[in-house]
């Protein structure tokens, strides 16, 4: 979305570069001074080294400084600060843009580097992938794979330093007697393990792990965290003036409105789609705009469908509509 129109993105990218200077300048999403700075990059011979290129470098530094702002800002931190609810100029290129730091490392053109790197997208390597039954098929698979049943919905308070996991609010007395005269659940201790995976966020992980080292969980509480909300909206097909010939499309930083992002979900996934109505999952929310998070679900889908209304023609409001909301949800890596 560029000045409130769509335009349809440039046949080549890679996490948002461009490999291809006559695609991005008929995109229509970039100046002519960017489409000459991609072509000045192609122009480096292989093998040229990169002296300023650090593992610790962010990826708009590396980005901003290769191809200049505006690939940056239109085109990169939008495809990669979207999947991360993030400010690409704090996130670390290692962690979140690994293909961009090898291409970067092989040295000369960057964008070269990455067109050559890259397979072409075909029916047997799609761009977007998912399970044909669901995703919960791999955790119920990985359930299933365990030595023992799982226990779930029980909190793990923190974990001893022999590996005990201790767990809380577990009441071994359903019809709420309890023997001992307390108020409070008492606390059982899991005997001793060989290894112990913490799959959750950082902030609950670093309670966890203060008993085994106060560094480590003060490295996990430091993590910063970004709160989004996906509000899914279905409308008769009907009303809908563009046909939704795509996957959706990126709303880049400091645009007007809340909109980050816009799925159109039932063009993307064959399993929603419906010649009756469509379905567009939009997001708001990214980390340092909380705005969103202040608003009622009514006032959020007011604003939301708004910021559609130009650039989909949707003027007539959605069927139905479902908001989910997911607080510090995205780790800022």
């Amino acid at each position: 979305l560029i000045d409130g129109r769509l335009r349809r993105l440039p046949t080549g990218l890679v996490l948002g570069v461009p490999t291809d200077p006559d695609a991005l300048a008929a995109s229509g999403i970039v100046s002519p001074d960017a489409v000459r700075l991609l072509k000045a990059d192609l122009a480096i011979p292989d093998g040229t080294p990169d002296p300023r290129l650090s593992p610790t470098e962010t990826v708009g530094s590396f980005v901003r400084r290769r191809l200049g702002d505006e690939i940056h800002e239109r085109l990169v931190d939008p495809l990669i600060g979207g999947i991360n609810a993030g400010d690409t100029d704090r996130l670390a290129l290692a962690v979140c843009a690994p293909k961009l730091l090898e291409a970067g490392q092989a040295g000369g053109s960057l964008a070269r580097v990455l067109r050559r790197a890259t397979p072409a997208q075909t029916d047997d390597n799609p761009l977007f992938l998912g399970h044909p039954e669901g995703m919960d098929r791999l955790t119920d698979a990985l359930a299933s794979a365990l030595p023992r049943p799982p226990v779930l919905g029980v909190p793990v308070r923190r974990v001893g330093p022999d590996r005990t996991l201790v767990y809380g609010e577990i009441d071994p007395n359903p019809r709420g007697s309890d023997p001992g005269g307390g108020s409070n659940p008492p606390m059982f201790a899991e005997p001793g393990t060989d290894a112990v995976v913490i799959a959750c966020p950082a902030g609950p992980a670093a309670g966890i792990v203060r008993d085994l080292g106060a560094g480590a969980a003060d490295g996990l509480a430091s993590i910063g965290y970004a709160s989004v909300i996906m509000s899914t909206m279905a409308f008769d097909r009907s009303t809908v003036a563009d046909p939704l010939d795509g996957s959706g499309f990126l709303v880049p930083r400091g645009a007007p409105g809340l909109m980050t992002a816009c799925s159109w979900a039932s063009s993307k996934w064959a399993h929603l789609s419906d010649d009756r109505r469509v379905l567009q999952l939009v997001s708001a929310g990214r980390y340092g705009d909380d705005r969103a998070l202040a608003l009622t679900d009514d006032e959020l889908l007011d604003n939301l469908h708004a910021d559609l209304t130009d650039p989909l023609g949707l003027y007539v409001p959605p069927t139905e509509v479902r908001v989910t909301r997911y607080p510090d949800a995205f780790p800022q890596y």
